[in-house]
């Protein structure tokens, strides 16, 4: 239901910028543009990669050669949610990040902050006393942003911003939205076949009630 480019990125580490330049704007020692080169996913070399450093936190830093970049355009009507969720697990992607989004919605639904261990136990009761935690839009907006992380399981975390006609903003944990004219979606992640990476899971968290993001390193035998 939508046309896609796959690039694979090579990773600016392999061009460093000189360190002893404290400044944070380019100059003559900044790395060269990082190249692009369109390849099938299935066709993924293996690469060598630094060492994942596990953190206190549960996240991880890795040191990669090469991430997996998927450009999307969905059209009138698509629902961007379950297109985002379907893209992660038609490519395979053991992580996977939202890296831009441009478009608008005729119709979209968000989780609001409010929203609270006591409300999803009763939205998974039907109850209708968790209605007042949702916000239903049903005009035209356009999507100011789209961030999140997911996973090729079928699980992420969502989160949206939109404007109205007048120029008034909200925003929340996208539930679902239904695509006005364009969605232009950017994805990046590391892909299953990739020898190392990082895994997104989603795992529950008795100390919130939800299911929150853990990152663990993928290392299969090379």
């Amino acid at each position: 239901f939508f046309s896609e480019t796959i690039m694979v990125v090579a990773n600016a580490a392999a061009n460093p910028r000189n360190n002893d330049n404290d400044g944070g704007g380019g100059g003559d020692d900044a790395s060269p543009p990082v190249a692009l080169a369109p390849v099938p996913l299935s066709s993924l070399p293996s690469v060598g990669v630094g060492p994942v450093i596990p953190l206190g936190g549960g996240g991880a830093v890795l040191t990669s050669q090469q991430v997996v970049t998927v450009a999307v355009r969905l059209r009138p009507s698509d629902e961007i949610k379950s297109a985002l969720l379907k893209l992660a697990a038609h490519h395979s992607f053991s992580s996977c990040w939202i890296a831009s989004v441009v478009g608008s919605l005729a119709h979209v639904r968000v989780r609001l902050a409010s929203f609270s261990r006591e409300h999803k136990l009763q939205e998974k009761g039907n109850d209708d006393a968790s209605a007042d935690q949702f916000l239903e839009e049903n005009d035209n907006v356009e999507i100011c942003s789209l961030v999140g992380t997911l996973s090729g399981n079928g699980k992420a975390h969502l989160h949206i911003s939109c404007a109205r006609h007048d120029g008034s903003m909200f925003g929340g944990h996208l539930m679902s939205g239904k695509v006005y004219t364009t969605a232009e979606i950017v994805l990046q992640g590391f892909s299953k076949q990739q020898p190392d990476g990082i895994t997104f899971e989603r795992k529950h968290d008795p100390a919130t009630g939800f299911e929150e993001l853990s990152v663990s390193p993928t290392c299969k035998a090379k």
